[in-house]
């Protein structure tokens, strides 16, 4: 019964009076008299109302029973079972023998946004706009000028409907994929994109040839489309056009050369034509690049893949060196030695403790890295508070067979702000980069995915100080994973699933209670719950929550939310951000 009150927008506990209003709410919204002018929305405008009915009629037939019946002396127990099952991905490699598979957009990372369906979209609205009016049912509904429209412009546009061929696709349903990714196409016949997916679904259906034709538009509407030129090498190589596959993934090569799958597939072509030097080249890159299939298939058949060093005689290790930093005085005592192999890693401190500090780096014995910067530590600043041997001096932490050394810096601020440096300190050495974690000193290093390499959880302090102090700023968690050359995000690790109608709600009621707003301001609350949304995939979610959880007599909506979206973009993650969303800003 819990199903037909939801069509409705109600609790389960709501009384037959409540229904009846909003019954006839929901009849006036999606009355297909309404949309005679769209007979997309006419289509689902008459669906919609059959469900209504169907409810309506169900609820008032429960409500006659209870009512005429005896008093029930036990509670009813309704379970409920959900029925989404998380899809594992296949992301481990196959054999080096076997090609990397066709690849669809967006298919190295979780679906971001939250995908609804036209009538969905509108019952979700209207139960949102009800739980923000407490219940009042003569409020001013969703109109063809507000939120509606936009969500139904968004689902029916080509890009709406793309991205809801791809949600599709990832349930499976390759012939509601299939039609989506057509109706995108002929919304616009110029979307590069479309044709990929589509092409994608043939190619996995085994309509190779329909499969080249879309990655060829794809291809001849946009020049610099990587993963198009990858799907065509694919197909080219599976009908043996061994010269067309070669340019192809030569060409991904050169607009993204760290495209280890494409180096992968591109020795694979090479072995069939009989290039064996041209081959192994390609298999050792892949494995520099982080690509474990090159690297086991390479360590089997003993062939060495690690670069060495071109220089010879004492400095040879220092490639990456500034030179002219590499002659300097420490600032104040020795505080730290601690060494790995041929390195010895030093810090110094000045008097004053804080405000003047060194680091140096020496391999046997000749300084190949200096820097002076402020408190320097070997491992983490709060190693107490945290397993210190995931980043002990020598520790493999990028996964790649190599010893690495983390140094902490703290500029000295009462809780900012905090470095860490990574170096590679094996048979060369690099320094890989510095993380900025700003206020996060307690960003630290785990093991997430049961990966050989070890991921790094931080924040992102974006939002500290806006429109509140410190202590109630929200910072959005982040994790960084190691992809081959350095940190970046982890997308896969930050997704999260889309909230439930319930959770959405319960947040929405939770922000409208806030006293803050009888000071005429929005809640803390608000951008802590979008901005968690955001970083989690749930982009969208973000948008419904601001629309429903913002009171019509609060004035400044639309300022506040030019502000959030400006500060946002100006995050050292707002390129990540966006792709975790798939792009959706």
């Amino acid at each position: 019964m819990e199903q037909y009150y939801k069509i409705l927008g109600l609790p389960s506990d709501a009384d037959f009076a409540q229904v009846k209003k909003a019954y006839k709410v929901l009849v006036k919204v999606w009355h297909p008299d309404r949309y005679q002018d769209d007979p997309v929305v006419q289509a689902e405008a008459n669906k919609k109302l059959k469900d209504i009915n169907e409810a309506y009629e169900k609820i008032s037939a429960y409500h006659f029973t209870r009512e005429s019946s005896q008093p029930q002396t036990q509670t009813e127990n309704q379970t409920r079972q959900t029925a989404s099952t998380t899809k594992t991905e296949q992301q481990n490699r196959r054999h080096y023998e076997s090609a990397e598979p066709l690849r669809e957009e967006g298919s190295n990372k979780s679906s971001s946004l939250l995908f609804i369906s036209l009538t969905s979209a509108a019952a979700l609205l209207l139960g949102l706009f009800w739980v923000a009016n407490n219940g009042r049912l003569d409020m001013k509904m969703p109109s063809p000028n507000t939120l509606w429209t936009s969500i139904h412009v968004a689902l029916s546009s080509a890009e709406g409907l793309n991205t809801t061929g791809k949600e599709k696709l990832k349930n499976e349903d390759i012939e509601g994929a299939l039609e989506d990714f057509n109706k995108a196409i002929e919304k616009d016949p110029k979307y590069a994109e479309a044709y990929l997916n589509r092409g994608f679904v043939y190619g996995n259906t085994g309509e190779l040839k329909k499969a080249l034709a879309d990655f060829d538009k794809a291809i001849a509407l946009d020049s610099g489309y990587v993963e198009a030129y990858y799907n065509r090498g694919f197909i080219y190589g599976y009908f043996e056009e061994y010269e067309k596959s070669m340019a192809d993934y030569s060409r991904v090569i050169e607009l993204n050369p760290k495209d280890a799958e494409a180096y992968i597939n591109r020795a694979l072509i090479r072995s069939r034509l009989g290039d064996r030097e041209g081959e192994l080249a390609d298999l050792k890159e892949a494995a520099r690049l982080g690509d474990p299939t090159a690297r086991s298939w390479l360590q089997d058949n003993n062939i060495d893949w690690e670069e060495k060093p071109v220089n010879s005689g004492p400095n040879e290790s220092a490639i990456e060196e500034n030179n002219t930093e590499l002659s300097f005085e420490p600032k104040g005592q020795m505080q730290e030695e601690k060494s790995f192999g041929d390195y010895v890693v030093r810090t110094y401190r000045n008097d004053e403790g804080i405000s003047g500090g060194s680091l140096e780096i020496l391999r046997k014995g000749v300084r190949v890295h200096a820097a002076h910067g402020h408190r320097f530590q070997i491992g983490s600043i709060y190693e107490e508070d945290k397993p210190y041997s995931l980043i002990n001096i020598g520790t493999d932490i990028t996964g790649d067979g190599r010893p690495n050394l983390v140094v902490s810096e703290w500029t000295g601020g009462a809780h900012c702000c905090f470095l860490f440096h990574l170096f590679e300190i094996g048979s060369r050495f690099r320094h890989i980069q510095t993380i900025n974690t700003e206020h996060s000193g307690s960003a630290d290093f785990e093991n997430l995915d049961n990966d050989p390499a070890l991921e790094f959880r931080t924040n992102d302090w974006t939002f500290a100080y806006w429109r509140t102090g410190f202590a109630s700023s929200p910072a959005p968690k982040v994790i960084l994973k190691y992809k081959g050359e350095k940190y970046g995000m982890a997308y896969d690790l930050m997704q999260k699933p889309s909230l439930s109608y319930d959770e959405l709600v319960q947040q929405v009621k939770d922000i409208g209670a806030s006293e803050e707003w009888e000071k005429k301001q929005p809640p803390v609350m608000l951008w802590s719950k979008m901005l968690d949304l955001i970083y989690a995939g749930n982009m969208f979610q973000a948008w419904v929550l601001f629309e429903v959880s913002w009171p019509d007599r609060i004035d400044g909506k639309e300022d506040f939310l030019k502000d959030f979206k400006s500060r946002l973009a100006s995050s050292p993650y707002w390129k990540d951000v966006q792709k975790l969303n798939d792009k959706e800003t």
